[in-house]
């Protein structure tokens, strides 16, 4: 083949096709000098796969992603204890202090859940 081709045109994918002028020894000589290069210039400035911002942003949403379900799962438990202190309130007599108690407890579990709630509404924004 090296001796009939003297021109080649190279088919990349996507649409991109180079013009190459040689033949297909000199090509692969070519191709093989490009990714010692790149191999180098990667070497030279300590970038490896797993330090590329695209594999941070995908751990990073994979990270984001986890906590949203995890706050999903604590907000309806919270929501659940808040209920039932709040039905202790009307369906049992308590005592002074088992209504400071609860009231406390209430107090409690409503700035978690205004927080837990803060962060699920971050983190909902970010998704879009």
């Amino acid at each position: 083949m090296d001796k009939i081709v003297d021109h080649l045109f190279v088919f990349k994918g996507e649409g991109i096709v180079d013009n190459f002028p040689g033949n297909y020894s000199d090509y692969r000589t070519y191709e093989d000098s490009q990714i010692q290069e790149k191999k180098e210039t990667y070497k030279a400035e300590g970038k490896t796969k797993k330090n590329s911002k695209e594999n941070t942003k995908i751990l990073h949403s994979y990270k984001q992603q986890k906590e949203f379900k995890k706050l999903e799962t604590e907000i309806k438990k919270i929501e659940t204890q808040k209920e039932n202190i709040q039905n202790r309130f009307t369906s049992e007599k308590l005592g002074t202090k088992e209504i400071e108690q609860c009231s406390i407890e209430l107090g409690l579990l409503e700035k978690k859940l205004e927080l837990k709630t803060l962060r699920w509404f971050e983190l909902s924004e970010s998704k879009e």
